[in-house]
């Protein structure tokens, strides 16, 4: 225990709590201490929900699988302007894939169509 500048003993304790009991009457500190047990409960249940509720607030991710190029091909757009400016960039997909060279393909959305691209990365 850390030193007190005025130790208090068991005799200096009874004395205290004896002009409390005066002071303040048996029926209030039985209201206090029932109030302070509630204060004290309702902390302790507040500590324990900060820390322990972390695992059910985790929700299982849905796992999405991206689209296949081939897939894109084989089903045309619905629009019939969006099929004829498909058409010329297939040859030049398949004539980079032919060369060798490390291509990177993303589609670019305008409106309800859908467009491949090409994007090179210069190792």
């Amino acid at each position: 225990m850390t030193p007190m500048a005025f130790p208090i003993g068991p005799t200096e304790m009874i004395i205290i709590l004896v002009i409390v009991l005066v002071l303040f009457g048996g029926a209030r500190l039985a209201g206090l201490g029932k109030s302070t047990g509630r204060a004290i409960r309702e902390f302790k249940e507040e500590t324990k929900n900060l820390g322990g509720d972390k695992s059910e607030d985790v929700v299982d991710a849905e796992v999405v699988e991206p689209q296949n190029q081939q897939s894109q091909q084989q089903n045309p757009p619905a629009v019939g302007g969006a099929q004829q400016q498909q058409a010329p960039q297939e040859p030049q997909q398949q004539s980079a894939q032919q060369s060798g060279g490390s291509s990177t393909q993303s589609t670019q959305s305008y409106g309800s169509a859908t467009q491949p691209t090409e994007a090179r990365r210069d190792a």
